[in-house]
């Protein structure tokens, strides 16, 4: 029987092995969000820039409500990535009272290119690893991340722990019943979820300021 200090390691440096490998895969992609963009954009932006992409259109409620923030934050960030060139801000045509956030071509080029190489530099370094096994991997961690968050009494709360990555099949949203804000739809955006023109799933979630 494994005693409780063998358990409370092996835990420790599972914790400890999920931080540093998300550390770097952050770390690696940030690299190369400064090479594309410069100091234009943050993750926290790029997290916007590709829901933006994906629903098609997003008022500043939604915005408010994907990032966390108040609606006048949300305005403010909006409002940067505007003067930026890469989000173009519209009356909503189905309500004079809120205002529309949507892509510019700026936008979709930006992301393009980093997503392809994103894209490329993460094939070549994890190209010795079997997809099999990565599956396995993410189902795994998948699994555990349930355990953790099973019982935490916020299932009521709109989840994107996923971040940047926007994933279509997620335990966490289908074994805990939490809403995921990429699955609300047209409630949201009026029209729907999709993919981005880019159609990738790509990029690293990491914090950072709006």
């Amino acid at each position: 029987m494994v005693g409780r200090a063998e358990a409370l390691e092996a835990i420790n440096d599972l914790l400890a092995s999920a931080t540093i490998f998300a550390t770097s895969s952050s770390d690696l992609l940030a690299a190369e969000l400064g090479k594309v963009a410069g100091d234009r954009v943050t993750f926290t932006q790029l997290k916007l820039l590709r829901l933006v992409d994906r629903q098609g259109r997003l008022t500043v409620g939604d915005v408010a409500a994907f990032l966390g923030i108040s609606n006048a934050a949300a305005s403010k960030a909006v409002e940067r990535m505007v003067r930026g060139g890469l989000l173009s801000r519209a009356e909503s045509p189905e309500d004079r009272r809120a205002t529309q956030v949507t892509m510019t071509s700026e936008g979709h080029q930006m992301l393009q290119e980093f997503e392809t190489r994103t894209s490329a530099i993460l094939l070549k370094l994890l190209a010795g690893v079997d997809v099999r096994r990565l599956r396995d991997l993410s189902g795994n961690l998948d699994r555990l991340s349930v355990s953790l968050t099973a019982g935490s009494g916020d299932e009521a709360r709109v989840c994107f722990r996923c971040g940047l990555y926007f994933r279509e099949d997620c335990l966490l949203r289908t074994l805990t019943n939490r809403q995921c804000y990429l699955h609300l739809g047209g409630s949201r955006s009026g029209g729907g979820t999709r993919r981005g023109s880019t159609g990738h799933r790509v990029g690293a979630t990491t914090g950072g300021s709006v």
